[in-house]
């Protein structure tokens, strides 16, 4: 007795006795086509990626962008920058004794002696200094002669 007609047959890799090469080639083929058409678990689909995997894709690349601009941006801040140049600060300006004794020294009309006699006399009494230096260059003399003449006065009296 034969197969039954209604059996289907799996193909396999040797021929059963009952088929003819010519059957048996129609078989495999279709067996094979079949395999084509059927996707197996393990191939991967080609689908489009969705709207959410296009998102995150982007904000990757965004991100990774970002990052290698703050990178160049920062470059010069790492860079070593030397101290700023802070200037010495500017001389004191002189006391008012020694603008004083400059003035009574270069002046003129005032001899050596009585502008030896005046020095102490700035040292005691910073009021006359700043009369001394603010007073017009005419005067000078004759301010120094009366206030000598109150030193004399007073040492005689003493």
């Amino acid at each position: 007795m034969g197969p039954p007609a209604h059996v289907s047959h799996i193909p396999s890799t040797s021929p059963p006795s009952a088929l003819t090469s010519a059957s048996w080639g129609k078989r495999k083929a279709s067996a094979l086509k079949s395999d084509v058409d059927s996707p197996s678990p393990s191939s991967k689909c080609s689908c489009p990626p969705s709207v959410a995997a296009k998102a995150q894709q982007e904000g990757s690349t965004a991100i990774s962008s970002l990052a290698s601009t703050f990178q160049e941006m920062s470059k010069p801040l790492t860079m070593h920058i030397p101290a700023p140049m802070i200037p010495a600060p500017p001389p004191a300006p002189p006391s008012d004794f020694t603008c004083a004794v400059k003035v009574l020294t270069l002046a003129t009309n005032i001899s050596d002696g009585d502008k030896l006699e005046m020095m102490p006399l700035f040292l005691k009494n910073k009021d006359k200094v700043v009369v001394f230096l603010y007073m017009n260059a005419n005067l000078r003399a004759a301010w120094v002669q009366k206030r000598l003449a109150e030193v004399h006065a007073n040492m005689n009296i003493d």
